[in-house]
């Protein structure tokens, strides 16, 4: 018998979806090869947003290098076509709290959302305790904001496509900072 303990059941179960099928639900889809009670419950208790973060968590921990890349994925998505701020806010703090620094693939995801709702979140309460009481979070902001300014990479291996690099749809951070 295989333990994984420390892991909401749910969560578990779509890692092993992962395993056998290629992939996973994170609540959007209902399509038939899935457990619509198993889909109902996910949507119920965490949200797309959420699961897909969980699932990120638990293939970090478990060094599941392909289903890390599908739920970075499927949160990008989420994060783009369904916006939760609240939803948004717990997964970030999940996250930087689950997955080590180094760990850049989803964060770079959570500072682009970060940056592209800036006007929204800077009023919100719960945004500016996320990031007084998590200095990682603070700092990763603080390094997109003065990189961006500076117009400057963070580091030799952006693409260009990264959180961190220069470009034109950059430069409209000016107007949040």
């Amino acid at each position: 018998m295989i333990e994984l303990e420390g892991n909401e059941p749910d969560v578990v179960e779509q890692l092993l979806r992962f395993m056998y099928f290629g992939d996973y639900s994170d609540g959007r889809d209902t399509a038939s090869t899935l457990d619509t009670a198993s889909v109902a419950f996910t949507i119920e208790t965490q949200g797309p947003i959420l699961m897909n973060a969980r699932v990120y968590a638990i293939a970090e921990q478990y060094d599941v290098q392909p289903l890390k890349a599908r739920a970075k994925d499927k949160y990008e998505e989420v994060v783009r076509v369904n916006w939760d701020p609240s939803a948004f806010l717990a997964s970030v703090e999940l996250l930087y709290r689950h997955t080590p620094e180094s760990d850049r693939l989803l964060r770079d995801v959570i500072i682009t959302a970060t940056r592209e709702h800036a006007s929204e979140l800077i009023y919100r309460e719960d945004f500016a305790t996320l990031c007084v009481e998590n200095g990682d979070i603070a700092f990763d902001i603080l390094r997109v904001v003065l990189t961006v300014r500076q117009g400057l990479k963070c580091c030799d291996y952006c693409d260009g496509q990264s959180a961190w690099s220069w470009s034109s749809r950059n430069s409209e951070l000016f107007r949040y900072f």
